[in-house]
């Protein structure tokens, strides 16, 4: 499936803790493949490889979860704060 990067560059933390993605935009300019559940560790290799994250970058600072078959969240492990939504594109 081809998928959209959405970048959360506007993220707030309130007083419970709770986050809220204030402002985002779609990152790259053209939709780019994921096969269907692809691993953490193989979604990671991607958002490195198109230059969306460093390359010391790991699942263990990361946690990726796929909440349908076109939608997967990448949020900070240490903190459950929203990194980015990889959407994807009919």
């Amino acid at each position: 499936m081809m998928f959209n990067l959405v970048d959360y560059f506007d993220v707030w933390q309130d007083e419970e803790g709770m986050y809220s993605v204030n402002n985002q935009c779609i990152w790259n300019e053209k939709p780019f493949y994921i096969p269907d559940h692809f691993t953490d560790k193989q979604i990671l290799k991607i958002l490195k490889e198109i230059g969306y994250l460093k390359k010391h970058i790991s699942t263990r600072i990361i946690d990726i979860e796929w909440l349908s078959d076109n939608m997967i969240e990448v949020t900070q492990h240490k903190n459950g704060c929203p990194i980015c939504l990889l959407q994807g594109v009919d």
